[in-house]
């Protein structure tokens, strides 16, 4: 499987996952070489129908999604991050969903939201 790794500036961050290296310039990596060795990655990049969200204390929670004819409940938030290199702030969230699966969503600031990838075991 080709891995891919991409750099988002840190910020508000939950525990780092895994799937999280910061390197010496405070960038966040997440780079899927460390996935579980039963773990498949899909790329999606969809948008999302709906997304259900919380905003608490200046963050923002995802509690649900759409995508496709499936509602997806979120049960975890792994890690969330903001990416500020585009025009827009781009915030990105590992999501475990009540399925069982991680999704990696990014919300673009223009109240659009996108499924980047699926992690299943």
């Amino acid at each position: 499987m080709k891995t891919k790794a991409r750099e988002v500036t840190r910020e508000a961050l939950e525990p780092l996952t895994p799937l999280a290296i910061q390197d010496s310039s405070g960038l966040l990596k997440i780079d899927h070489e460390n996935l579980h060795e039963d773990m498949h990655e899909e790329q999606i990049s969809e948008s999302l129908q709906k997304v259900y969200v919380l905003f608490e204390k200046g963050k923002i929670r995802p509690r649900a999604l759409l995508w496709g004819a499936r509602r997806y409940k979120v049960v975890q938030i792994n890690s969330s991050w903001i990416d500020r290199s585009h025009r827009l702030p781009r915030h990105g969230f590992s999501l475990t969903v009540d399925s069982g699966e991680i999704f990696q969503v990014l919300y673009e600031g223009n109240a659009a939201w996108k499924l980047e990838y699926i992690l299943t075991d």
